[in-house]
């Protein structure tokens, strides 16, 4: 008998410069002779590293932890479009959505079509106001 085996997620990730407040465009990893780790040939103190959910919104968008959807799903009393970031539980070993109004965290569905990437808890600061 034969097993189909799910193929594994995508394994990608992108870099914040946290200092110059940017994505880093190039993906490379040094360790020097020291041991200490460098991205793009900054040190990784001061890069945050964000991983790829292998999910993509529905514009065909990849999703990384820390991306700002909006949706026009209606959840609880709210009206109108909700504004959701997405963390990674170490715990859990899950992605979650927190709603930006409520801080109401739920499961990380694969119905993601329905939802729009339209900014980083990083670059866009403003999108964060309740």
């Amino acid at each position: 008998m034969t097993t189909k085996c799910k193929p594994m997620r995508e394994i990608k990730f992108r870099a914040w410069h946290k200092k110059k407040k940017k994505w880093l465009s190039q993906h490379y990893i040094e360790i020097d002779g020291t041991g200490e780790i460098y991205y793009n040939d900054y040190p990784i103190k001061d890069i945050i590293l964000v991983f790829y959910t292998g999910l993509k919104d529905k514009n065909g968008s990849e999703i990384y932890e820390g991306d700002i959807l909006s949706s026009g799903m209606r959840r609880g009393d709210s009206k109108g479009w909700t504004k959701d970031y997405v963390v990674w539980v170490e715990k859990s070993g899950e992605w979650l959505l927190v709603d930006l109004k409520t801080n109401e965290k739920m499961q990380m569905q694969h119905d993601q079509q329905l939802r729009e990437v339209i900014g980083s808890i990083y670059k866009d600061k403003k999108l964060l106001v309740k």
